[in-house]
């Protein structure tokens, strides 16, 4: 028997499930293989999910090489493995499913959080400048303190002080939300086809959540990946190739969200 809430399974029935603990939710293994739970078996099992797998896992230790330490990242490969190694057995178990789908929705909130901060620490900026570049005194203070190693500062007008320090502070919130909208706009859409994904095992979805707009957003942050790839190889090389390992991963994604969730397999 398996539990329909959580994919808890057990050699009896109970009145209680023993994982989850919700009333009356064992039902047997047929009624929740339908269409859907074939797609999703297959798409797990397919070759391409191990390369993401393998990509990923190798994003990680080169990630924790470059001197960074990825929590979600590790975490969301170790529920990728765990998907991958129970349906490849022909085990059907949404807890891995479920954790892959809390995983993204845990970096979208954690990001959507320091973007809120960049904003806000961009509007705060933006007016300390401004008063610090109008107070003749205070500009005074600076340029005695750095114009010894800096001599340009001591030639530039008062007004052009302003100027920069506005450009700036809007340059930093203008990337805060564009950074946030992307945020929002994108890796949240990943996140309901992802959750949509389980729930379809389940029965508590009526079908996959925009599988379309999941696979774009994935291309635009593989591209996003790619970029960030590039421009960080003469920085850390290891950071470039973690960064490359992970665009790779975000197009093999999306190849398969076509493969069998945009097309008739």
């Amino acid at each position: 028997m398996i539990c329909r809430h959580c994919g808890f399974e057990a050699n009896e029935d109970f009145k209680f499930c023993p994982k989850c603990g919700k009333d009356s939710s064992f039902v047997t293994p047929t009624i929740i293989l339908n269409p859907a739970t074939a797609k999703i078996t297959s798409s797990l099992r397919d070759n391409l999910f191990l390369v993401i797998c393998i990509l990923m896992t190798c994003a990680c230790g080169l990630g924790v090489i470059s001197g960074g330490l990825p929590l979600i990242n590790i975490l969301l490969t170790i529920f990728l493995w765990l998907g991958y190694s129970k349906f490849k057995k022909g085990i059907i178990d949404v807890t891995p499913l479920k954790n892959i789908s809390g995983t993204v929705y845990a970096s979208y909130v954690i990001t959507n959080v320091c973007y809120i901060i960049l904003i806000v620490c961009g509007v705060i900026l933006t007016l300390l400048l401004g008063l610090i570049a109008n107070n003749r005194t205070a500009i005074n203070e600076i340029v005695e303190i750095i114009g010894s190693e800096f001599p340009v500062f001591l030639n530039i007008p008062y007004a052009l002080y302003a100027v920069l320090a506005i450009v700036i502070g809007v340059a930093i919130l203008i990337g805060a939300v564009a950074g946030l909208l992307i945020n929002i706009l994108g890796l949240r859409k990943i996140h309901r086809f992802a959750q949509s994904v389980y729930k379809m095992i389940l029965n508590e979805a009526a079908d996959f959540y925009n599988p379309r707009a999941a696979k774009n957003w994935l291309i635009a942050f593989g591209v996003f990946m790619v970029v960030s790839a590039v421009t960080s190889i003469g920085t850390s090389f290891f950071a470039a190739l973690s960064n490359g390992c992970n665009a790779a991963a975000c197009f093999i994604s999306a190849s398969l969200i076509n493969k069998y969730f945009l097309s008739n397999v």
